[in-house]
């Protein structure tokens, strides 16, 4: 067994491996566990829902952990990242890294317009900094 069978054999959607799927509903993707395969065609039970059948297509790996980096998460994946940013925001982690890019998910519910927020906030005057405006002469 080569090392391309060995990586592939362990990414591989087998029985009891926990996987993402698309949800039609309020949540983007919904997590199960992968009950039976036959063929393309894999069994998936989702807590409270009951068992689907998917294709193996679109079936997404469960990570086992959250990470600070995203780049050391084992699948990237849109569910993998959507779960990573909402797991580390219950724990209260708003900053999240990809790389160098730092991601920061608002840590707090309320809208951004609040009584403090005032008419000259939302239009400044930028007349000053306005590059096509002309100078004084010196």
């Amino acid at each position: 067994m080569g090392a391309t069978d060995a990586v592939a054999e362990v990414n591989a959607i087998a029985v009891g491996v926990k996987v993402w799927l698309p949800d039609g509903g309020e949540e983007a993707y919904i997590s199960g566990e992968v009950t039976s395969i036959e063929g393309d065609k894999v069994t998936v039970q989702i807590p409270g829902a009951g068992d689907k059948v998917v294709s193996a297509a679109d079936c997404s790996l469960c990570e086992k952990a959250t990470q600070e980096d995203m780049v050391k998460l084992n699948y990237l994946h849109e569910p993998g990242v959507l779960n990573n940013l909402q797991s580390r925001y219950g724990l209260d982690e708003i900053y999240t890294y990809t790389g160098s890019i730092l991601i920061a998910v608002r840590p707090r519910p309320e809208p951004a317009t609040t009584a403090s927020f005032t008419p000259t906030q939302r239009n400044p005057r930028v007349e000053s900094n306005d590059p096509k405006k002309p100078t004084d002469p010196p």
